[in-house]
């Protein structure tokens, strides 16, 4: 659905003037990263190749 969006609207170009890099991580990377800084969260893949990460603060004492 990304890469569709994307050629439909004239490729991976950001608008004018807007600083883009290349991706450096897979997404295998950044998920495995993720759980080791966050463990529990919830990554998920969102539209044009974004992800969101939700994470729960546990509790002190452990309730």
């Amino acid at each position: 659905m990304s890469l569709l969006y994307a050629c439909r609207h004239g490729g991976k170009r950001g608008p004018a003037g807007m600083p883009m890099e290349d991706v450096h991580m897979a997404w295998a990377e950044i998920r495995r990263a993720l759980h080791r800084l966050l463990p529990g969260c919830d990554v998920r893949r969102t539209l044009l190749w974004r992800y969101v990460v939700v994470w729960d603060k546990p509790r002190e004492g452990g309730s």
